[in-house]
């Protein structure tokens, strides 16, 4: 049966950049919804996944050695029979697909989760743009909330790690070498079910409300810059962008009670979010200089600025992923004595102090959207409107 499925052209294999000899398997996807109807002519002309996402099987030497090397993945995901769930599915670059797809089953220390929120990011954005690591076809979505079958409300803590490394055990998972993200490397949340790892549950308060729980995976990365930058009570401290990372630094700076918190932003929402979290000081530029300055951007001009904004001997946090280079004067960066940092997501501890920053949040910040609302959400996104504060797909409402 699995050989037939090959031959009908039903099973697909996703082969990341990078050279990954992990195959992926989209299994018996049945297409109900070609995504968004009316996508931009640029879309249009997006060039078609390339034969070696339809077979590959040259990667592998045989039909055989694929379909062994499948089979585990296949048992995985194939699904309940009979159970059918709504899903987007990321298949290439700006191509986003409402389907229906057979329910995933749980492995063993695996559980269902019913997802209430993913949460929608700069990760969801650029990889819609670009998929880069991410192994296709794809179900995005790592900042998830949701409900287990015995009525646990949880939050999903994506990050996997081998849990055996000198950096794991450190505590240092995301440092792992084997690292992967629930909703980049694996199926995420743009599904109304996921199957995680239990060890990756984190529970939540009763009363805190999902739309408030949309933030805890940005504020636990948010948690871990901030550790690193070392920043303390009557430090200065500028932040660039006022998204979730940016929103969550500010929390964290106000929680810490710093002298002066000023945040660059070119949404008037998200400045104003930013505010009632504790920022005295917010605008689309700054100038001065600061102790400690977070770039939540990544882009070319937003890290210069950063750390153009940094005083001498100060330190600038990097934690976005906009452009893969850094260009920096080194004889200037010498002479100032300056400190560049790289924070990269979180740790376990990270994320639990996360679910406690979040109640400083509105849930009248968060966008709740549908499935065929995220895609136009994404175009805006690419094509420089951040105007929505924070924004979530609610797959099961």
């Amino acid at each position: 049966m699995i050989l037939q499925w090959v031959l009908q052209g039903k099973l697909q294999f996703g082969l990341a950049d990078g050279g990954s000899d992990r195959p992926e398997a989209a299994v018996r996807l049945r297409r109900t919804h070609r995504a968004i109807s009316n996508r931009k002519t640029s879309r249009s002309a997006a060039a078609p996944l390339s034969t070696g996402h339809d077979l590959g099987l040259s990667r592998f030497g045989s039909v055989g050695l694929c379909l062994q090397r499948l089979s585990s993945e296949i048992r995985l995901q194939a699904g309940q029979r009979g159970r059918i769930l709504k899903a987007l599915l990321l298949e290439g670059e700006r191509r986003l697909s409402l389907l229906d797809i057979d329910a995933p089953v749980a492995g063993p220390g695996q559980v269902f989760v019913d997802v209430e929120v993913a949460s929608i990011g700069g990760s969801e954005y650029l990889g819609y743009k670009n998929p880069g690591i991410r192994r296709l076809p794809n179900i995005m979505g790592h900042g998830i909330a949701g409900v287990t079958a015995e009525g646990r409300r949880v939050a999903v803590n994506p990050l996997q790690s081998c849990g055996t490394c000198d950096d794991c055990l450190r505590g240092r998972y995301q440092l792992c070498s084997s690292w992967e993200l629930i909703g980049v490397q694996s199926n995420g949340g743009f599904a109304q079910k996921v199957v995680v790892p239990a060890t990756a549950l984190v529970d939540l308060p009763d009363d805190l409300s999902w739309e408030q729980a949309a933030f805890v995976e940005p504020f636990a990365n948010s948690v871990n810059a901030w550790e690193l930058s070392g920043a303390d009570t009557g430090d200065t401290v500028a932040i660039v962008g006022a998204g979730g990372l940016g929103l969550g630094l500010v929390a964290c700076a106000a929680e810490a009670d710093c002298e002066e918190i000023a945040v660059a932003d070119l949404s008037s929402g998200r400045l104003r979010a930013a505010t009632e979290l504790g920022a005295n000081s917010v605008s689309a530029d700054l100038t001065g200089r600061y102790d400690v300055v977070f770039d939540t951007v990544g882009s070319a001009e937003a890290r210069q600025k950063a750390i153009a904004l940094t005083r001498k001997s100060g330190t600038c946090v990097l934690l976005g992923f906009a452009t893969p280079m850094l260009e920096i004067d080194a004889g200037d960066f010498i002479r100032s004595q300056k400190r560049i940092v790289g924070a990269f997501v979180y740790s376990v501890q990270h994320f639990m102090n996360a679910i406690q920053l979040v109640r400083r949040c509105r849930r009248e910040w968060v966008t709740n959207l549908t499935f065929l609302e995220v895609e136009p959400l994404l175009l805006k996104y690419l094509d420089g409107d951040f105007s929505t504060v924070k924004a979530a797909l609610r797959p099961n409402r």
